[in-house]
């Protein structure tokens, strides 16, 4: 089987894939898997395509191009366009302070947060993972692919330091 088919079929299966994962996995030398990843990344930059390989932080992906978000968001049910404000300031406080306990986030909101934190998480929104006497919160994959977090907190992460640079 051709390298590079190997390499798109894990990129698209995985949630992501480093350069370190990819040579694991087929045993070539990163040199020459990140040679083909820019073959890849090249390929679906033609508009007959409707994803785009990106990079983000040190994982491969494949995403939906701009011009097909569109089609791609009627398709897919949002459940996320409804949320109240209160759920929206405990996402919040989750990116802000991930993984985080309850405790945290009462104390940023001001207030008790079981219920939200309840809802979120049974809407697949946040997950929880047991520590010691307490459940620690973080943002779900789900979640980060749905409204696309890590790509926008990437380029928060690119804009804060351009403008360092320009001072």
């Amino acid at each position: 089987m051709d390298l590079k088919a190997q390499i798109e079929a894990l990129i698209f299966a995985t949630r992501g894939v480093s350069i370190e994962q990819l040579s694991k996995w087929t045993g070539k030398n990163p040199e020459e898997l990140q040679i083909l990843l820019e073959e890849i990344r090249q390929h679906f930059l033609d508009p007959s395509h409707g994803v785009e390989l990106k990079k983000m932080g040190q994982f491969y992906r494949f995403y939906t191009k701009a011009n097909c978000a569109d089609l791609v968001a009627k398709s897919v049910k949002n459940v996320y366009s409804k949320l109240t404000s209160s759920q929206l300031e405990v996402i919040a406080a989750v990116i802000l302070n991930s993984p985080c306990s309850k405790q945290t986030i009462d104390e940023m909101r001001g207030r008790d947060s079981s219920f939200v934190l309840r809802a979120l998480h049974k809407m697949g929104i946040l997950r929880r993972k047991r520590s010691k006497n307490a459940y620690l919160y973080e943002i779900s994959d789900a979640f980060k692919d749905s409204v696309m977090l890590e790509e926008m907190l990437d380029l928060e992460v690119e804009h804060s330091e351009n403008k360092g640079n320009s001072k």
